[in-house]
């Protein structure tokens, strides 16, 4: 049968013509170029933020050309859906987590110094880099790999790179990336999988993972993590190195209000020490590195509940201030040895407020089931769901 748009476009390539498909592969090699060169001369700073944004948002245009030029059916663009890790996200809505500026930069630095590092320990060897859970855009190693082989950094005897991901659109829209910007010479393999059920006998130099959203929550980061923890190299890397969430008491309308109202973007640099100094830090409910995640231990309730039992705290006695606090929890996350995202920096580490916990008072209006009723001097015990919507239950000792 006669395709005729198929045809149309062989003939503009045999004439040597520059499509718009053509003009978009020089534009994000270009536009990656001049980013990566930003991002790793800098730091997270107020300064480096409005030009990094700029040139992040000018790649996520053209990427996301790429994206439509793909022809991802409609119905798998907004496809989302619970798996037995965690919440999916759409195709559609994953294409603009590039525009999180200190997030993709934090990663960028981390990954570059990590692929430095790992040459000097494996010389002679093709190092295996793993992507899962990358997304249609693989945002935080597309860029770099634009960078690395239009500056001749590294080339296709260097690393190869897995990605992985168990949204079809996403494995169409990444397909068609990498083969229209001339990338898929570093590619290993592109699985359309949940990464949990990825099995290998080879290599795992470098682990990139980030699957995650505010408070640690809905996404299967964890339980991805958990399962990679044991197939990595003994001298890899895996990234990120650490993620630290915390457990604190604080002023809601001070937290999310007070301190932002004169300030273009969240970021911890502009966090208000005044109101910083109000909180009440009750403590580290979960650290997630390669230690910890080798020695964690499932608490399987039955074949639909799977816990991690995580930390016992106590609630203080307040000196100052209001008794009627909100809990929140607040994300920390280090990359890769000095590249970190804290909290405010990214939407990943935005502090996640629980509403459903009553600290020191019980509500006359609007209770739910849901409703903790705690007060000072009580323990409560954290526990972290890795079925259905991954996030943090808290219950009150019994004593």
């Amino acid at each position: 049968m006669y395709e005729l748009s198929t045809n149309d476009e062989k003939i503009r390539e045999l004439l040597n013509i520059e499509t718009p498909i053509v003009l978009e592969k020089s534009i994000i090699n270009n536009n990656s170029s001049s980013l990566i060169k930003n991002i790793l001369n800098t730091k997270n700073t107020i300064e480096s933020y409005e030009q990094t944004k700029i040139q992040l948002e000018n790649l996520y245009d053209s990427l996301k050309d790429i994206f439509d030029y793909a022809k991802v059916p409609m119905e798998l663009r907004d496809r989302q859906f619970l798996n037995k890790t965690g919440f999916a996200m759409s195709p559609a809505n994953a294409i603009t987590t590039i525009n999180d500026v200190f997030r993709v930069s934090a990663f960028v630095r981390g990954i570059d110094k990590a692929i430095k590092d790992l040459k000097k320990i494996y010389k002679n060897e093709t190092l295996h880099v793993l992507y899962p859970a990358c997304g249609p855009l693989a945002p935080l190693l597309i860029p770099l790999l634009a960078y690395y082989k239009s500056s001749n950094i590294y080339n296709e005897n260097d690393f190869k790179v897995t990605f992985i991901d168990i949204q079809e659109g996403a494995i169409i829209s990444l397909n068609e990336i990498l083969k229209v910007t001339n990338l898929d010479i570093f590619v290993k393999d592109i699985l359309l999988m949940d990464a949990v059920d990825y099995k290998t006998n080879e290599k795992i130099h470098l682990l990139i993972l980030e699957a995650m959203q505010h408070g640690f929550t809905k996404e299967g980061h964890l339980s991805i993590s958990k399962h990679f923890s044991s197939l990595l190299d003994k001298n890899g890397v895996f990234l990120p190195q650490e993620v630290n969430i915390d457990a604190i008491l604080t002023i809601g309308e001070d937290e999310y209000n007070t301190q932002w109202k004169d300030k273009e973007f969240t970021n911890s640099i502009d966090i208000d020490k005044k109101i910083f100094k109000k909180r009440v830090v009750l403590g580290n409910i979960l650290k997630i590195n390669l230690g910890t995640l080798k020695n964690m231990k499932i608490l399987n309730l039955d074949e639909n509940t799977k816990l991690v039992k995580c930390a016992t705290l106590t609630i203080p006695n307040f000196k100052n201030e209001d008794n009627r606090r909100i809990i929140l929890f607040s994300t920390n996350i280090t990359i890769y040895k000095d590249e970190v995202i804290n909290e405010y920096d990214s939407g990943i580490t935005h502090p996640l407020p629980n509403l459903d916990i009553c600290i020191n008072f019980i509500p006359q209006t609007d209770k739910k089931k849901t409703d903790l009723y705690v007060k000072s001097g009580d323990n409560i015990i954290f526990y972290y769901k890795l079925v259905g919507l991954p996030g943090f239950l808290v219950t009150k000792e019994n004593r």
